[in-house]
């Protein structure tokens, strides 16, 4: 099986503006998943991880590479949560090419 990573840039909204700056940067992060996207081969699977828990950097943003890429499904999400984990929160995300 295929297998592809791409990590995002880390935003967090620790710092004012955040927000903002991470609209820009998903930009080039949808762009880095299109270059995955192409490298794909049928059932080859792509892994979009951040370390963030931001709903706008991660399952938002999946969506978007849906909407855009319709060849794409999600097949999973796992979190790593700072409470439950002991570590700083993550998230990953499981998709397929099934075109």
């Amino acid at each position: 099986m295929q297998q592809h990573g791409s990590d995002a840039t880390a935003g967090g909204r620790a710092v004012a503006g955040a927000a903002q700056r991470f609209d820009s940067n998903a930009g080039p992060t949808v762009r880095n998943c299109a270059l995955g996207d192409q490298l794909l081969k049928p059932d080859g699977v792509l892994v979009y991880s951040t370390c963030s828990l931001e709903p706008e950097e991660n399952e938002q943003l999946v969506e978007r590479l849906l909407t855009e890429f319709p060849h794409i499904r999600f097949l999973q999400k796992v979190y790593s949560l700072p409470f439950r984990d002991h570590f700083d929160g993550a998230f990953a995300g499981h998709l397929i090419n099934t075109g």
